[in-house]
């Protein structure tokens, strides 16, 4: 075990290039030891000050007596494939993580949700960039006249998002036959139903 105590220090940011979306930047930083190091990582130029970057939704209901999930399938062109996820999105300006939370399930599921828990922000890939999340918790009433035929409506013209309602029951297995048959699970859904399989 190492006895190092000094803790690292970041010492600067410097942006090599930027984009619509995110940014390429150079980090440089103090490591324990008090070396200087470097490090590459991308930001998103989007980044809302006091707030996550974005928010990813876990919407369950009981339908016919079965707890369901909804997920949606999308391309990602970065993977080369389509993934299956949980709803999210970007937070806007000025916007809560609830709120959008609510705004983006509409957009591209159709489903009208209650949030019910916010949880903290939390990174999406600490080792490429700075990006973090907030998981918003959600209930869905598939009573509801409005959620008996949900129809997306927004989102643009360049999203095509499939949406997916699964049971709990049976989600763990059929995550893995998106997986063999070439779909990217999303690492946060496959982790969540596998914690749901030891509850």
């Amino acid at each position: 075990m190492s006895s190092v105590t000094s803790k690292c220090e970041h010492i600067s940011t410097e942006e090599v290039a930027k984009g619509k979306w995110i940014a390429l930047n150079n980090i440089t930083y103090k490591d324990p030891t008090g070396q200087e190091r470097k490090w590459e990582a991308v930001s998103r130029t989007t980044k809302n000050a006091g707030e996550a970057d974005a928010i990813g939704v876990i919407a369950v209901f009981k339908d016919k007596q079965e707890q369901k999930v909804v997920l949606v399938r999308q391309y990602r062109p970065p993977l080369k494939a389509y993934t299956i996820e949980f709803p999210a999105g970007l937070i806007d300006a000025g916007e809560s993580a609830a709120t959008a939370a609510v705004r983006e399930m509409k957009e591209e599921t159709g489903y009208e949700v209650t949030v019910t828990s916010v949880l903290p922000a939390s990174a999406l890939d600490g080792g490429v960039g700075e990006t973090t999340m907030k998981i918003v918790l959600c209930e869905l009433d598939c009573e509801s006249e409005n959620n008996k035929n949900p129809k997306a409506v927004g989102g643009g013209s360049d999203e095509f998002v499939q949406v997916l309602v699964e049971p709990l029951a049976s989600l763990f297995n059929k995550l893995n036959e998106f997986s063999s048959a070439g779909d990217v699970v999303d690492s946060r859904v496959y982790s969540w139903a596998v914690g749901r399989m030891s509850v």
